[in-house]
């Protein structure tokens, strides 16, 4: 909601279909988006009314566009999703939700990040996990609970408690199984002052589906466009380093990110608003400016190679593979 997105990378959930003559849209969703080639779509709601935008490429070069606006009527109630994770001040809407049920024990995992599979986890700012004998969601009573927070961010921030902890730690936990990985969970505690909770109704993705593989080519996409890249080097500073890529076009994009961040294999713009950042032709991409993006990175000093992917989830994304000069 209240964001432009390309449905060709988006990975957060959202179903497209069309039944036009001309424009047949079997599915378009996150990981199947062969019927299209590129596109973008903004669903807005505000003052009661509900307003959709969207371009699309299909793949046989078909273009389709729509603008259309719908008002809720006053005696209709309007649902909105509710499912939220909070810590502190900090109350998000709970984007993901994963589950793994192994030997009589179900551990869940719920987090503000925008990830589809259990092994993104990694690259989510924080998350909240629990684990509980799998009986024990049926009977909803015991002690045999363990909850706990990951800060990708701040390791110093994690923790883990049992229901053991009290009353005055665990003020609510509630866990309901449906099937088929449906989950109601309602959870708040407390851990030195500061209140975490959960309340989620909705599908857990089960840990156990993997990512698929994806194959790339070396390339630098911008509003459409795809040129190619044709070198890269590293300029190491005191505090961050830069890769400095040469696109087909003429100009420069660098990546900038403090020194620790070389070591990630996964970074989000969450892990550093000011000093994660992208530019390029007199732009600048970083949560500062308002911005998404997630750098997958992998660096082999010793050979001088790196593999690094980027997409900032709307205009600008590339893929380079292969060595890097040093300055």
């Amino acid at each position: 909601m209240n964001k432009e997105f390309n449905p060709k990378n988006e990975a957060s959930a959202f179903t497209l279909i069309s039944t036009l003559t001309d424009a047949v849209l079997d599915t378009v969703a996150p990981d199947k988006t062969d019927e299209i080639q590129d596109g973008k779509c903004l669903m807005t709601f505000e003052d009661n009314v509900l307003t959709l935008k969207a371009k699309l490429i299909l793949a046989d070069g078909t273009e389709v566009g729509l603008h259309i606006t719908a008002e809720a009527r006053e005696d209709e109630e309007i649902v909105i999703n509710e499912n939220i994770i909070g810590r502190g001040d900090e109350i998000k809407p709970l984007r993901a939700g994963f589950y793994k049920e192994q030997e009589g024990t179900t551990y869940l995992f719920f987090t503000p990040a925008n990830i589809s599979y259990f092994s993104e986890l990694d690259i989510a700012t924080w998350y909240l996990y629990l684990a509980m004998p799998t009986d024990l969601i049926r009977t909803k009573g015991g002690s045999e609970v363990l909850l706990g927070m990951v800060d990708n961010t701040n390791s110093d921030n994690n923790f883990e408690i049992s229901r053991d902890a009290g009353s005055e730690t665990i003020k609510t936990l509630y866990i309901a199984n449906s099937g088929d990985g449906k989950y109601t969970a309602d959870i708040s505690f407390i851990i030195d002052g500061i209140t975490y909770c959960i309340q989620f109704d909705g599908t857990c993705i089960s840990a156990d589906i993997e990512k698929p593989v994806e194959v790339f080519e070396t390339s630098f996409t911008f509003n459409g466009e795809t040129m190619d890249i044709e070198s890269a080097a590293l300029i190491k500073g005191d505090q961050t380093w830069t890769l400095e890529l040469s696109v087909s076009n003429g100009k420069k994009a660098e990546v900038t990110m403090p020194v620790k961040f070389w070591a990630y294999e996964a970074v989000g713009f969450s892990y550093d608003a000011e000093n994660i950042r992208i530019s390029y032709d007199g732009n600048v991409y970083n949560k500062a400016s308002g911005s998404s993006g997630t750098i997958n990175l992998k660096l082999n000093e010793e050979l001088s190679q790196i593999e690094i992917k980027f997409t900032n989830y709307n205009n600008l994304e590339f893929y380079y593979n292969g060595s890097y000069s040093t300055r």
